[in-house]
């Protein structure tokens, strides 16, 4: 586990992400975060997106029941519109 840091604000309410946590997270300059804060204890958590449109999706069904028959309709759906010109 990587130590705890104190970054501070900048003037334009920026923070920088140090490369030790960068590194371990395998982000590279351009990579987009999503971003969310718990009200309940202030803590930002902070989680790396991928550029990947399909992982992007399966990530979005994780925890999901059922993904399985829920991706093989929408991979019927999908091909029957190629079938069908769309």
């Amino acid at each position: 586990m990587l130590l705890p840091v104190i970054q501070t604000l900048s003037t334009k309410g920026q923070l920088v992400i140090p490369k030790a946590m960068r590194d371990a997270l395998k982000m590279k300059p351009g990579a987009k975060v999503f971003l969310s804060i718990d009200t309940k204890d202030l803590t930002v958590k902070l989680k790396p997106i991928s550029n990947d449109p399909i992982e992007e999706a399966v990530n979005l069904f994780k925890h999901v029941k059922n993904k399985r028959v829920i991706f093989k309709k929408m991979l019927q759906d999908k091909y029957a519109e190629i079938a069908r010109g769309q």
